[in-house]
């Protein structure tokens, strides 16, 4: 459950509770406005029943004509007034025989209607008291009954609310609590830290991101690790040999030959060691943002010839073969930086086909760009190295005995990207790799009319 959906939840119960709580007391507060209602008029009906009693009984009594029609004057008016305040059938009943007995005897004036006429209105009084006193009770009983459903609304919201809040603590404020203390003991220095993999939708979603930025940072050291550890054993080899150069020179006199071949060897050894360093200088450029490029019209036949002249010099072991059109290949590049490009991937060709075999670099124009294409017949590349090869430090997990540093690739990229191309790598279809770089084409009237 994402921590959206908890919250709808946790709101939509506390509402209903509330709801029902809300209705609850509006249904009591009703049914006691009623039964006040019915207990006043009771209470009317009984005072109202008992002057029509007192009445009854002067009219009886009373010998002056004036006084017994006012008093017969008095009944009717009352008996008018009783029949505002009727709530009941039975009381009802009481009443009409009350009228009906009253006027029997104002009409007649005998003893027995009047005993009658008495005893009605006697009868309308104790239904009067009756009905009173059972809205009494049912008032009662509607106290306690509303009491008895505010306690338990109350419970049931209380209740609602602890277990919610007993949820939220295990379901949500725990396994945050506990990504926060992983990544506070990550910072601190623990890389095998990891966090658990539950929760709400968005915690989990969090934590399966730190678990995978956390494995990244873990890899991605191990690599510099174990760059240091190549680039120590790739600086021992040409330092040692430079002392054994340097010994050798101290023993005495050379020949100009063997002298001169100790100064090409010296040469090739320091080539090597600048190339390193430089690799690591433009690698943190390219990080940093900071290659930069003068881009100028040059024909990139001219700049893949020249690398390729250059490496064949330096194996025999390879067959070279530039596979060039005979229009010229026109970019907005900077020609050291694509030849420095160029030499890395034709380089990395010749390094990772330790069999020998053809190399080979072919060009060509597409809409709008000029593609190059380097191919081998090497070890190829994997899946799982593909995916992070332009990834500095990153080496072929089946060609860790091969020497480099890893940043080879990743420099090239960034002079490619800084040329406003790209670069991919795919498989051989006999075998080995092809790396495919795509650069804009540029405009054949920048490089002015032939001399």
């Amino acid at each position: 459950m994402s921590l959206r959906t908890a919250v709808a939840v946790i709101t939509t119960a506390i509402v209903l509770v509330s709801l029902a709580d809300s209705l609850t007391l509006v249904y009591a507060t009703t049914r006691l406005q009623r039964t006040t209602q019915e207990l006043g008029a009771g209470v009317e009906s009984v005072r109202l029943s008992h002057d029509i009693g007192i009445d009854l009984l002067l009219h009886g009594r009373s010998q002056d004509a004036v006084v017994r029609h006012d008093l017969a004057d008095s009944l009717r008016r009352r008996l008018a007034d009783a029949d505002v305040f009727v709530s009941s059938p039975g009381e009802r009943r009481r009443l009409d025989a009350a009228v009906r007995h009253v006027e029997a005897y104002l009409a007649s004036g005998t003893s027995d209607d009047h005993a009658a006429a008495y005893s009605s209105v006697l009868a309308l009084i104790d239904t009067n008291v009756t009905d009173a006193r059972h809205a009494v009770e049912r008032a009662a009983r509607l106290d306690r009954t509303s009491n008895l459903l505010g306690f338990a609304a109350i419970v049931i919201l209380l209740v609602t609310v602890g277990a919610l809040l007993l949820w939220l603590q295990r379901h949500v404020v725990r396994p945050m609590t506990a990504l926060a203390d992983i990544m506070s003991s990550f910072g601190e220095g623990r890389r095998d830290a990891r966090a658990k993999v539950q929760g709400p939708t968005e915690v989990v979603a969090i934590a399966t991101q730190f678990n995978a930025m956390a494995d990244s940072l873990e890899s991605e050291r191990r690599s510099r690790i174990a760059l240091l550890g190549g680039v120590a054993h790739d600086l021992r080899g040409p330092l040692s040999a430079m002392n054994l150069s340097v010994a050798s020179m101290r023993i005495g006199a050379l020949s100009p030959e063997r002298s001169e071949a100790i100064a090409a060897r010296l040469d090739r050894l320091l080539g090597r060691v600048e190339r390193m360093v430089n690799d690591f200088l433009d690698a943190t450029r390219v990080e940093a943002g900071q290659l930069r490029v003068e881009l100028r019209p040059c024909d990139l036949r001219s700049v893949i010839a020249e690398v390729v002249d250059q490496v064949r010099a330096s194996t025999s072991a390879h067959q070279l073969r530039a596979e060039l059109p005979d229009v010229p290949l026109l970019v907005q590049g900077d020609a050291l930086r694509l030849e420095q490009a160029l030499s890395n991937l034709v380089g990395n060709a010749i390094k990772y086909s330790p069999n020998g075999g053809e190399v080979a670099v072919h060009a060509r124009h597409e809409p709008g760009a000029v593609v190059v294409e380097v191919r081998d017949q090497g070890i190829g590349i994997s899946d799982r190295d593909r995916a992070s090869l332009f990834e500095p430090f990153r080496r072929l997990e089946s060609a860790s005995a091969i020497p480099g540093t890893g940043l080879g690739l990743f420099v090239t990229r960034g002079i490619v990207e800084a040329h406003g191309g790209t670069i991919d790598v795919d498989g051989a279809p006999r075998g080995g790799t092809v790396v495919r770089l795509r650069l804009p084409a540029g405009d054949s009237r920048e490089l002015g009319p032939p001399a």
